[in-house]
């Protein structure tokens, strides 16, 4: 019995011996797997940090070398005032590449410290894309592109959004189209309002194409990487460190939305960007006085914009119908012209090379007769062609796109009998005084002169105590 027992209590002992032993050995072993994902992650951060400044050290010193070159120059052509001019041209074209290669940078750092954010308020889409659009025409003229936004079933403007943000990735997308398009090529922005998936809200979905250079599929599977860019001569030769792409894709994740890409090398790329906003309707939008028992024919021959359109129309209690060119639209006039009725509004696109356009408005203009009102749609700059296309018959010009908003302006203004519309002049800001509280001396003087040549006296303060003294 006692052999039986000393043999029993060794075996519990050389069991319980090799179960620490191998509960050592894994301790051992894991410590040592995480010194050697501790000792990968270091060197993949020290690498990371090589090929950030490695970048960083270019992009920045590029810009910066013309900034000081043309600075040089300026200063030594003081006497003819036109090289001047294209020097401090190309002064501020390399500065704003810088200051965009700095935000970026730091919007980058914020987003993988977790410390961006996003501030939501009440916003108009309408007035955002307006401003975006704004933003961008001088790029895009400066390529000769073509350039259109259009609107299609977009019925709730007022949105709760961080403005900001959504302004940074529909810029940054717009952006890289305008750069990696050829001059005189396409650019187009479509933003088409989707059945909602929960009450109070509504998806918008942002589809930006263009014709550019395209991308290869390998590019496309990591292009939201950080310092990512295609090894081709059209992206070398442009300014940009990689960083945009990836803080579009990380502030889409952050606002609970959806990006994919489509692209193919010489033919284009087509970006879609899906985000879902709280709404807050706006019955009123669709209430104008006097449009009841009116009727529309609009000329376009995007079958896509024109059903848009006509549903826009209908909402506004006007019956619409389409015509793919002007001859249809001179039939519908005088088919209503025999039934005793005419056409109360036509809603004519213009794509600014048309050369029968101003023939085409006087034509509708004999057949609809003085009553009708003809508007045109187009994305073009039409102060060349508007006086003479005026005294042809058309009674009002509108840029796109064209949301509900700017369309009922225009209806108020075409159709609003009692007069009692008035369009107020915001621009004109004579006589007014405002009172700039800025600490950086530099900025201080650059935003006085901006806002004295904009008719405002300015009363300046350097700190918050003394501008509350100067309240007093």
């Amino acid at each position: 019995v006692l052999v039986i027992v000393s043999m029993a209590l060794l075996c519990v002992f050389v069991v319980y011996y090799i179960k620490k032993q191998r509960e050592i050995l894994i301790a051992d072993f894991e410590h040592q797997s995480t010194l050697v994902d501790a000792l990968s992650l270091a060197q993949q951060a020290n690498w990371a940090k090589t090929v950030f400044l490695n970048n960083m050290s270019y992009q920045i010193r590029t810009p910066m070398n013309a900034i000081l070159g043309f600075s040089a120059l300026a200063t030594t052509h003081l006497e003819n005032a036109e090289d001047v001019k294209n020097y401090l041209g190309k002064i501020s074209k390399s500065a704003h590449q810088l200051l965009s290669m700095i935000n970026n940078v730091l919007d980058m750092s914020r987003i993988e410290s977790g410390k961006m954010n996003l501030s939501e308020t009440k916003e108009n889409l309408a007035d955002v894309i307006h401003s975006l659009q704004s933003s961008l025409i001088g790029d895009v003229n400066a390529k000769a592109q073509n350039f259109r936004i259009d609107a299609i079933d977009v019925v709730d403007e007022d949105i709760i959004c961080d403005r900001m943000r959504l302004v940074q990735v529909l810029s940054n997308l717009l952006s890289n189209a305008i750069k990696y398009t050829k001059p005189r090529g396409t650019i187009t922005m479509r933003i088409f309002e989707t059945a909602f998936r929960r009450e109070g809200y509504a998806t918008y979905e942002f589809r930006i194409k263009d014709n550019g250079i395209g991308m290869s599929e390998d590019f496309q599977r990591d292009m939201f990487e950080p310092f990512r860019r295609e090894n081709v001569p059209a992206v070398s030769a442009s300014s940009g460190a990689g960083l945009g792409m990836a803080i579009v894709k990380n502030i889409v994740d952050m606002m609970g939305g959806e990006i994919s890409v489509k692209s193919t090398p010489r033919l284009g790329t087509e970006v879609i960007v899906r985000l879902e906003f709280k709404t807050e309707p706006n019955n009123k939008i669709w209430q104008v006085q006097n449009l009841s028992h009116k009727s529309a024919v609009v000329v376009d021959p995007d079958m896509e914009m024109s059903d848009s359109l006509c549903r826009m129309l209908k909402r506004f209690s006007i019956s619409a119908t389409f015509a793919s060119d002007i001859d249809g639209a001179l039939q519908v006039a005088r088919d209503k012209k025999q039934d005793g009725s005419q056409v109360s509004l036509f809603l004519i696109g213009y794509d600014g090379v048309d050369t029968d356009f101003l023939e085409n408005v006087r034509k509708l203009r004999r057949i609809s007769g003085a009553e009708s009102k003809i508007l045109v749609l187009t994305e073009f700059d039409w102060i060349d062609v508007e006086e003479q296309a005026r005294i042809d018959g058309v009674n009002q010009f509108v840029s796109t796109p064209l949301f509900a908003s700017d369309f009922r302006l225009c209806l108020k203004q075409l159709f609003d009998v009692q007069n009692n519309f008035v369009q107020k002049n915001r621009s004109d800001l004579r006589g007014r005084t405002a009172l700039l509280v800025e600490d950086n001396e530099a900025s201080r003087e650059i935003t006085k002169l901006i806002l004295s040549v904009a008719g405002i006296s300015v009363v300046t303060a350097e700190n918050g105590e003394k501008a509350v003294e100067t309240l007093r």
